[in-house]
């Protein structure tokens, strides 16, 4: 588009139809008559979507999904100044003079809203200390300040206020991070909104006010009556609200008041469970704890003494110094293999050095006692009664007395435990000086009907661990035989419930023991839902936290991969070595997590190396990284970290559009092949990882290693369980006879998708599935491969570049490319 040097003389309107209201025809006569040889549009919803489809068809599925139809206005005049040029003027805007002599010697005309504004709530939120009225702007076609707008509200495209996505805090904020700010004329609010929004809109004449063109006169059509509306609607509500607790809060008086005087016995447990049920001040999100603050509520016979914060790490030197107390997990089961097998793994992935496991079992099978004898483990011993003769409260109490910790903890042998559960609880326990602890809440999990919930704060018995001679003796009954003793123990001694309910994952699996109405009432209790969508992102939360698979087979990693073509071995010294090579740009505010990551996989170190290429990066990556690097070589035998700036900036378009591909994915391929010939040595695999990767298993390696390819990437989700990697592809049977002519843009093959292909999350009933393409959010390959010329093509290769440009590539040397639908690897929405 060729630009002009001066501002053409047109003026731009909007409003929803070609008929705008009475009061705003008198504002737009003054338009007419003060500019009589000016050309004037008036543009409809209607012409400004027409438009955007028209010239700007990439913006389309932003503008579509604005919730409100100001944010399409806001939109859309951005784009029409930036493709004709002109002045834009709110219908509301009374011109008073022609605005000739403003205009004269600017490209770019802005004003400022007045100062008034900014004192306003959601300028302070919004930390907004001037800002620009997008009410009045004018521009030749084709000026670089649009770049940065239109670049903005894609970058807040997701925002809920208008301000903020598309209104004047956006074009305020477009503004600030301006670099040409010299070539934008910013005039005094004295010549466009020499009122405030506090006034009411009039007619005014040019004597009012003689240093202005034009007024603002703040209608407000879109704000007015929705703030309105809404401070209505808060008013309500408190009130509501107030009414209802004083109802809700006389009710309990009288309930207390008569259960005292009627059934004294149950006054006691009725104080002690409205103490229980409140929740602790420390807010904390179930799936994104810090792991080293642990919110706990002490109570001291019954009574709530205070809550607290619980350092994990000043109990774990605590205990360093005075060393471990064993303590004993007790796990009574009965013809449950699979479930207690399950229960077991998870006790030897604890965290608590000093720990044993009593197994109970009365059931006549000995499978469980072979498997536990295979084991070959001291920490586990499996103690068999005689079939049937002992109910669940006599089997827990015959547990007790057979364990050799000074601590006992309740292991149900049909649950899930985090790893640390028996750190988090014993540093709440000892940081306390208590005598037991429970859980405060719980996950409860309904995988049947695809429901997950978070339990509310309660008295949850399944959770206990405590000093062994303050063990409660359970009831000699089969069901709830462990209700009443919790309670007398909670009335009886020094108690702490430490609030982490992401440590325990109740399960209704169909089997338990409890009936079903037992579960829907829990269900019905549970405050955080996930259902739906939401239930699979939960989902994928809680295999991140636990490194384990929730999906539908529910066995760990390593029972989950093709045992077939093995290339690792049991012993640390003889696993092949590996490189991890990591591109990264503008990487700083993930390093954190990607520095998490790399410490928590499972390989041994001496056979692991890093090197990182830093390029074109402006928030300081390369320093963060270079300050990591000590920390990474902590876990790695050797790490590299590299610089090349490639001068490369974002276009117009932006990132994903497709225009924008080749040139960014070009430089891609660039900065990896440079990566991979300045970092491999002697190395006999590659693993690339993109530093944006959140989440992966602890044994990602040595899944991918022991699936028996030489190029193999797992299946990369998004946080809500969609997939991301759509490079990584299967051409569905009948492609060949697809029209993809239509679909190659600059050079590069770049059709929809789901056009012609499937993807790794389409076939997760496989194990191992051929794929097309690959991209590289992970991505291992054999080295030689790359010794044998495989890289990442810079050019287009048969309409392919980069990651499937290698894919390409591989399939020339005659080497097929495959994926691991089942191991998923967790991206950021970036």
């Amino acid at each position: 588009m060729t630009k002009q040097n001066s501002i053409p003389k047109i003026i731009h309107q909007t409003w929803k139809s070609k008929n705008p209201p009475r009061r705003f025809r008198r504002f737009q006569k003054t338009w007419l008559h003060h500019h009589p040889h000016w050309e004037y549009r008036l543009w409809s919803d209607a012409d400004n979507r027409d438009f955007i489809a028209r010239c700007h068809a990439w913006f389309l599925p932003i503008y579509d999904a604005y919730p409100e139809p100001i944010m399409r206005a806001d939109a859309a005049r951005y784009f029409i100044l930036l493709h004709y040029g002109g002045v834009y003027a709110d219908l509301d805007c009374q011109c008073l003079r022609p605005v000739d002599d403003l205009l004269r010697d600017c490209s770019f005309v802005a004003s400022l809203e007045p100062p008034e504004h900014a004192g306003n709530r959601p300028a302070l939120d919004g930390g907004v200390k001037e800002i620009l009225c997008n009410a009045f702007l004018a521009s030749t076609p084709g000026h670089g300040f649009w770049d940065e707008v239109i670049n903005s509200l894609v970058l807040h495209q997701g925002e809920s206020s208008p301000l903020d996505a598309t209104g004047p805090f956006m074009l305020s904020r477009a503004y600030k991070t301006y670099p040409r700010k010299d070539e934008v004329c910013i005039k005094s609010h004295e010549f466009v909104c020499p009122v405030d929004n506090s006034q009411r809109s009039r007619v005014v004449a040019a004597n009012d006010y003689p240093n202005a063109f034009m007024v603002h006169h703040w209608s407000g059509t879109w704000w007015r009556r929705l703030y309105l509306w809404r401070a209505y609607k808060r008013k309500f509500i408190f009130l509501f609200k107030h009414l209802l607790l004083m109802l809700v809060t006389k009710l309990r008086f009288y309930k207390r008041y008569l259960v005292s005087v009627l059934v004294p016995k149950k006054a006691d447990f009725l104080r002690l469970h409205c103490h229980i049920s409140s929740p602790s001040p420390y807010r904390n999100d179930v799936f994104s704890n810090d792991g080293n603050h642990l919110p706990c509520t002490i109570f001291r016979l019954g009574q709530r003494l205070a809550h607290t914060l619980v350092d994990e790490r000043e109990t774990r030197e605590y205990f360093a110094r005075h060393g471990y107390p064993r303590v004993s997990c007790l796990l009574v089961t009965y013809d449950r293999f699979d479930k207690a097998k399950r229960s077991i793994r998870f006790f030897m992935r604890q965290t608590w050095p000093n720990k044993e496991l009593l197994v109970v079992c009365d059931h006549p099978s000995s499978d469980l006692e072979n498997w536990v004898k295979d084991l070959n483990r001291t920490d586990v011993r499996y103690l068999r009664l005689p079939a049937a003769e002992k109910n669940l409260g006599e089997l827990r109490n015959f547990s007790v007395q057979r364990a050799s910790g000074d601590y006992v903890c309740q292991w149900d042998d049909d649950d899930f435990f985090h790893a640390r559960r028996l750190q988090y609880q014993m540093a709440s326990l000892t940081a306390t000086d208590s005598d037991a602890c429970f859980l405060h809440r719980q996950i409860f999990w309904l995988p049947e009907v695809r429901r997950l919930g978070v339990f509310p704060h309660d008295l949850l018995e399944n959770t206990l661990l405590c000093k062994k001679e303050k063990a409660p003796a359970y009831l000699s009954i089969a069901q709830g035989e462990d209700s009443k003793p919790c309670q007398d123990l909670l009335l009886a001694h020094k108690v702490v419930f430490c609030d982490r309910a992401d440590l325990y994952v109740y399960l209704r699996h169909g089997g338990n023991v409890w009936h079903e109405k037992h579960f829907m009432d829990r269900w019905a209790r549970c405050r955080e839902r996930y259902e739906g969508v939401r239930y699979d992102w939960a989902l994928a939360q809680l295999s991140r936290l636990y490194d384990y698979d929730f999906g539908h087979r529910q066995l760990p990693l390593s029972d989950r991969l093709p045992a077939s073509g093995t290339f690792v071995s049991d012993k640390p010294a003889e696993r092949p070595s590996l490189l991890v090579l990591v591109p990264a740009k503008n990487v700083a505010p993930r390093l954190a997590q990607f520095v998490k990551n790399i410490e928590q996989t499972a390989y041994p170190r001496d056979r692991l190396s890093l090197a990182i290429l830093e390029s074109d990066s402006n928030d300081g990556s390369y320093e963060r990284i270079k300050s990591l690097v000590p920390r990474l070589q902590k876990r790695c035998a050797r790490v590299e970290l590299f610089k090349k700036d490639f001068d490369y900036q974002p276009g117009f378009y932006p990132r994903w559009h497709l225009h924008a591909q080749y040139k960014r994915r070009q430089i891609l391929a660039k900065s990896r092949n440079l990566l991979l010939y300045r970092a491999l040595r002697d190395e006999e695999w590659v693993l690339w990882i993109d530093a944006d990767v959140q989440y992966w298993p602890a044994d990602v390696i040595d899944g991918l290693l022991n699936c028996g390819k030489e190029i193999v990437v797992p299946n990369c989700v998004r946080p809500d369980g969609s997939p991301f990697d759509l490079n990584t592809f299967i051409l569905e049977p009948g492609a060949e006879r697809l029209d993809w002519a239509r679909h190659i843009y600059d050079g590069l093959l770049q059709p929809p998708a789901g056009f012609g292909r499937s993807y790794l999350g389409d076939h997760k009933d496989k194990e191992l599935v051929e794929v097309h393409g690959v991209g590289a959010t992970m991505l291992l390959v054999h080295a030689d491969l790359h010794r044998q010329g495989l890289n990442f093509p810079a050019f287009p290769l048969h309409y392919y570049i980069e990651t499937e440009g290698l894919a390409e590539m591989a399939r020339c040397m005659g080497c097929t490319c495959w994926g691991l639908p089942k191991v998923e690897i967790v991206h950021g929405n970036y």
